[in-house]
């Protein structure tokens, strides 16, 4: 019987099996005592990698490969299996040649061979990784929506075991350049704060607001949260952005209305699974893995995950449209605090918006100096110039000694510290548009073979073109 040593295998997954799972033999290629595996095995393990995930190239060039290669000449694509056997697994050179030549012999076609056709593993046939596609968990995706849309909502088993078959070992996957999808933000980290924004209609309300800042600009009280894309009537979460103006564009403001936007710094480090870097997602994995197949196309349904969450929902869908990801965000309350994800409400390198979920918005409240309370005022510029300021004034109390102690129920750590002076009032003069115009043709139909436009020239067989 043959063996093989893991000095002889340079491919890492099978490399590790044979170091742990080998037995101690003496190497036919290189004459080592060492871990080995059998070649018959070894062989096996090649044979079913190779036919499970590489196809076989094109044996001919096709009618326009052949028309660009009249000058270069055509080159195939792929390789044959004894280079992929050295390139690609790093195989003893000889130990390459005696499987390749072994799995030759043993999937020779005759009948193939009698009209000049290849045969798997043959000498001259060349194959190549087969693409990776996400369709089975796009499948698993949508029907997940519609289940949670139309279906069930509660206490439903298919429901997490979708969300289970998404995120489980997520922290496992790293993008290209080998950062972890998981963030931390906070003091010490490159996100030390964050911008909110809130959209007002009346003079008082903003007055109003700046009287109380860390309170009417933090998250909303459960009683008045309305539904969002990543919460539930109800569930109070803090919305923000990295960016002032993706802030504001966040509000969607109507001209005429007031923006205040106000800057929260991360007083303590939350961890945040970051949508943005799972664009970014690659699988190092052995083609050898048993699971190589499902994790690459869990790997390439993640690259598209962000923006399938992040998809502009019209005015009036929201509620129905919202539960998918208000899913995401329950389940995901339980592992990380909070989300990154691309604003899809601005083109900027910097973009991107921060939910933090309920058990890490809580906003530590704004105290004035012992014995003051706040108060806010505007005040009205020339009447060619209308522009307003603002002021937010610590005004001695005069009745502090009547006043009882407030006592807080909210047992939460506090996350975030309102920078007062960071406070700021947008009126809101102009809104811009980002959009993409879509031409219209108008064209005649007058019987099945004859398309014309209106200004009379043949549209010949695409009508839509």
């Amino acid at each position: 019987m043959k063996y093989i040593c893991c000095d002889c295998v340079g491919e890492e997954y099978l490399n590790r099996e044979i170091l742990i799972k080998g037995d101690f033999n003496e190497c036919y290629f290189c004459e080592e005592e060492n871990n080995c595996l059998t070649l018959k095995d070894l062989i096996n393990k090649v044979e079913y990698t190779i036919l499970e995930n590489y196809e076989r190239t094109a044996e001919y060039p096709d009618f326009w490969e052949e028309l660009m290669s009249k000058e270069d000449g055509w080159y195939r694509n792929g390789q044959t299996v004894n280079d992929i056997l050295i390139n690609n697994f790093d195989f003893n050179p000889d130990a390459a040649i005696e499987i390749s030549e072994f799995l030759q012999e043993k999937h020779y076609n005759h009948s193939a061979a009698e009209i000049g056709e290849e045969s798997d593993f043959g000498p001259d046939t060349h194959y190549e990784i087969k693409s990776i596609s996400s369709h089975r968990w796009l499948s698993q995706w949508e029907q997940f929506k519609k289940i949670i849309k139309y279906e069930s909502r509660f206490f439903n088993k298919n429901i997490n075991e979708t969300l289970e078959n998404i995120f489980n070992e997520i922290e496992q996957i790293t993008t290209r350049d080998g950062a972890s999808v998981v963030t931390t933000i906070g003091p010490n980290n490159e996100i030390k704060s964050l911008y909110r924004a809130r959209t007002f209609f009346s003079m008082d309300k903003v007055i109003e607001t700046l009287t109380n800042p860390s309170n009417l600009l933090g998250p909303p009280p459960p009683t008045i949260a309305t539904t969002g894309r990543m919460n539930a009537k109800g569930i109070s979460v803090f919305y923000s952005s990295t960016n002032k103006e993706v802030a504001i564009a966040e509000v969607r403001p109507p001209v005429g209305s007031n923006v205040i936007v106000a800057q929260f710094d991360l007083i303590r480090p939350l961890k945040l699974l970051n949508f943005e870097l799972l664009n970014k997602v690659i699988a190092r994995l052995s083609v050898f893995d048993p699971n190589y197949k499902n994790r690459m196309e869990k790997v390439a349904f993640l690259t598209h995950f962000s923006s399938l969450i992040t998809q502009p929902v019209m005015p009036g869908d929201e509620e129905l449209e919202y539960l998918p990801t208000q899913a995401i965000a329950d389940y995901l309350t339980e592992l990380y605090d909070g989300i990154i994800f691309p604003s899809v409400q601005v083109d900027l390198i910097d973009r991107n918006n921060v939910v933090l979920f309920n058990k890490s918005s809580r906003v530590e409240e704004f105290k004035p100096e012992p014995g003051n309370y706040l108060e806010a005022e505007f005040s009205i510029g020339d009447p060619d110039d209308p522009y307003e300021e603002f002021y937010i004034i610590e005004k001695k109390d005069k009745n502090e000694t009547n006043k009882e102690s407030k006592i807080t129920t909210d047992l939460r750590e506090c996350s975030l510290r309102l920078d007062i002076k960071s406070i700021a009032v947008n009126k809101i003069t102009a809104v811009n548009y980002t959009k993409i115009e879509q031409t219209v043709s108008h064209m005649i139909l007058q019987d099945f073979d004859d398309l014309t436009d209106t200004t009379g020239s043949d549209c010949g067989d695409f009508p839509f073109d």
